[in-house]
């Protein structure tokens, strides 16, 4: 009897890490229910405590469930615009859900098996967040918890002090302080959880009401051309999709209505538009009286004398090349082949004979000035976007506007684009930047230095909108000091742990430390 009760146990745990994945996937942006994130939290810590199951299997699981709901895009790209078969698209995302779990989320449930400490494993989990997002093949900041509360408009203002992951921490303990507060009704607990709920949005309720009024006396041209991906590289429509994407341009370019900057999303065209001269005087002579920004791809010679491709952004003003960059962070398996030695065969397959894009090696702004003030906008190309050390530089260096342009038809159909437009979101919100954003068919729009979206246009069609924004060049406390928050909270919790927990192991609080 008692074995078949140990059976029953062990599969209602199963089943709540389970349902735990998938509440915090359905936090995520593309799904959008952010309460679910501390809810999940609270849901993973109950069934730890219920130590039927480890707590390591439990993250285990929950991580899988999170990553392959997640990241249900990565596939897409190579299928769909790939031509690779259905089954290796299942097989890259099952992967990454593997991979993912077990060097992301497995360590977590580790160190709460080994401490029971709700902070402790919150600031593991932190640490596994940085490595993700800046170390795996150069960083994918993409599913980090704070990310799931983009459309929480008061909580997603913290970013601004610390950065997205203190708003990850906050989530996880908010989630363990509702486990203890409601689940166990403790009523000890409910002071610490009300403190954590008060910094998480009483900051931001505070930030957004003493704010002064966004008053943006600059006007943005914002194009999206529309066109669909499998067109776009379709060498039997290469004439066609000019003639489309020239009138486009043009219309966009010569309509009525005055605007003092124009941007064109990542690689508008299909071939570097400065080698078709109709193209390029149309590009020049749009310039005239405002700058264009746009993405295309270009070569250039290298050392080996061979071609090198760049992935580029470039700023038109006055019927001049003002200043190009090349995209510095490039996407792995899109836009380079990791490990390509290791795993060339597979790249064999997938990608036969072609090569990949080179890096570019410095960082600058788009400078300018405009109705006597000094404009300095950071380009970003797609990817980079996400990355806010890269977005931090350059706010260091004097940006004061953020520009992103992108291609988001990658994605397809799925929430992949949702997710890249939320981590600007919340850019936007950490160094009080606009962001003005252009893509080729969605998601194009204009987020304010708070993380909102003042501006947006239609998905999957062919349109421009004029759209306000303003330079600004205040710096947060996070441009500022960055993550040193995160490193006196590790060394304040190894000071407390040395001086006092050490001495007092079996002192706990609800069956777990602090």
């Amino acid at each position: 009897m008692g074995f078949l009760r140990k059976i029953k146990s062990c599969g209602i745990d199963l089943l709540l890490s389970v349902l735990t994945g998938g509440l915090l996937a359905l936090a995520l942006p593309g799904f959008n229910i952010f309460p679910l994130a501390f809810i999940g939290f609270a849901l993973f810590f109950y069934t730890a405590e219920r130590k039927v199951i480890s707590a390591k299997v439990i993250s285990f699981i929950v991580g899988f469930i999170f990553y392959t709901t997640g990241l249900s895009w990565i596939g897409t790209p190579m299928t769909l615009f790939g031509g690779a078969p259905l089954y290796a698209g299942v097989a890259l995302v099952v992967l990454t859900g593997i991979v993912g779990a077990a060097l992301f989320w497995f360590p977590f449930g580790l160190v709460f098996d080994k401490t029971r400490s709700l902070l402790l494993s919150g600031l593991v989990f932190i640490a596994l967040e940085m490595a993700k997002s800046n170390i795996l093949f150069g960083g994918l900041p993409w599913l980090n918890i704070g990310q799931t509360q983009y459309n929480n408009i008061y909580a997603l203002q913290i970013v601004s002090i610390g950065g997205e992951y203190v708003l990850s921490l906050l989530v996880i303990l908010i989630g363990g302080g509702l486990y203890k507060a409601i689940i166990l009704r403790r009523k000890e607990n409910f002071a610490a959880l009300a403190v954590l709920l008060v910094v998480a949005f009483g900051y931001g309720f505070l930030r957004l009401a003493l704010s002064r009024p966004l008053e943006p006396s600059y006007t943005v041209r914002l194009v999206q051309t529309g066109l669909k991906q499998e067109d776009k590289w379709d060498h039997s429509k290469r004439n066609e999709v000019l003639v489309f994407l020239k009138r486009e341009v043009s219309d966009a370019i010569f309509a009525d209505g005055e605007y003092d900057l124009l941007i064109l999303p990542e690689t508008a065209f299909p071939t570097n538009p400065f080698t078709i001269s109709t193209v390029a005087d149309l590009i020049m002579r749009g310039s005239i009286g405002h700058p264009i920004i746009l993405g295309y791809d270009r070569y250039e010679l290298n050392e080996e004398g061979g071609r090198a491709l760049f992935n580029s952004a470039v700023m038109i003003n006055d019927m001049e090349f003002s200043q190009v960059y090349d995209k510095m962070k490039l996407a792995p398996f899109g836009e380079y082949f990791p490990l390509e030695k290791l795993l060339k065969p597979i790249k064999k397959y997938f990608f036969g004979d072609s090569t990949g894009f080179t890096a570019g090696s410095k960082r600058i702004l788009f400078e300018y000035t405009l109705r006597y003030k000094d404009i300095k906008a950071a380009p970003l190309i797609c990817f980079e976007g996400a990355f806010s050390g890269i977005i931090s530089g350059s706010v260091n260096a004097g940006a004061n506007l953020l520009v992103v342009i992108s291609n988001d038809s990658w994605f397809g159909e799925s929430i992949g684009r949702v997710q890249n437009f939320a981590i600007n979101m919340v850019r936007a919100a950490e160094y009080k930047r606009y962001i003005l954003r252009s893509t080729q068919d969605g998601l194009t729009g204009v987020i304010s230095p708070y993380g909102g979206i003042t501006a947006r246009l239609p998905e999957k069609s062919s349109a421009y909108g004029d759209f306000n924004f303003e330079p600004i060049s205040d710096i947060t406390l996070f441009a500022r000091f960055g993550y040193i928050w995160y490193v006196v909270t590790v060394a304040a919790y190894a000071f407390w742990y040395a001086k006092f927990a050490r001495k007092k192991d079996a002192q706990t609080l609800d069956g777990g430390k602090l």
